[in-house]
């Protein structure tokens, strides 16, 4: 019983010494309204970054929301 024991504690304490990776989120949000007499966009970007010590992951979500009878038109480049 006491080897059981002493083999669950080893254990755990294996898998939290390997699993617990420090690690730094930041995440950064901004919403553009743009409304116009036919209708109206809203556009928000949502940037993660995720930073470990040996690497750093980035994610980027950009969600565009048109209503109105008549979208206002694409901007041009």
């Amino acid at each position: 019983m006491k080897k059981l024991v002493h083999l669950s504690v080893a254990c755990i304490v294996g898998v939290a010494t390997i699993g617990c990776e420090p690690k730094a989120t930041t995440e950064k949000k901004t919403e553009t309204t743009v409304t116009t007499p036919g209708g109206e966009t809203k556009t928000t970007v949502e940037q993660k970054v995720e930073t470990t010590p040996d690497s750093a992951t980035r994610t980027t979500t950009e969600k565009v929301e048109t209503t109105g009878d008549n979208p206002p038109p694409a901007a041009k480049p």
